[in-house]
């Protein structure tokens, strides 16, 4: 439980320093209705991963959430709204990736880890990936999958609150 909670305290930390936080979009009604259950599908989404599933289960979510996302964006207009949405299905869509090609690699977590993080890096440069100490903190004596597919998924929750943000309070 300590490496979780200083998992998602770096992860925090990091994520709130970046600049795509969404100021409140001008939307009308219909347009912001569309963008809260686009937000709804992606929290939904977020707090399936705290359930024990398979990589074909969470794949599964994944496209389902990214169809209802996609259909959602668009009624709703270009801007930080939808670019936040876009980026957040996209973290998700990554996590996804790298858990597949962690499947190719039959369970060598640290090949695993060193794509993940260069993929992250390149995708989320102004968003910071956790030093090999403070995973090595976490995780002694290997690196886990989880721990390699969490940043992806704190950004994907990131973006989906910036996305909220945009939209303004119901």
């Amino acid at each position: 439980m300590r490496k979780i909670v200083l998992l998602a305290l770096i992860f925090s930390w990091a994520i709130s320093s970046a600049s795509w936080a969404a100021k409140p979009q001008k939307l009308t009604n219909p347009q912001k209705r569309a963008a809260r259950e686009a937000v709804r599908a992606l929290r939904k989404l977020h707090d399936s991963l705290g359930v024990a599933q398979t990589y074909n289960q969470y794949s599964n979510r994944v496209v389902d959430t990214a169809a209802l996302v996609r259909n959602r964006q668009r009624g709703i207009p270009a801007g930080a709204v939808k670019t936040n949405l876009t980026k957040a299905i996209g973290a998700y869509d990554d996590a996804r990736t790298i858990w597949k090609t962690a499947l190719g690699f039959d369970g060598d977590a640290m090949m695993t880890w060193a794509m993940a993080k260069t993929l992250y890096q390149k995708k989320y440069p102004n968003i910071k990936w956790p030093t090999d100490k403070q995973i090595k903190d976490m995780s002694p004596n290997k690196v886990n999958l989880n721990y390699t597919l969490e940043p992806f998924w704190g950004t994907a929750q990131a973006f989906t609150e910036w996305a909220a943000a945009g939209v303004g309070k119901p």
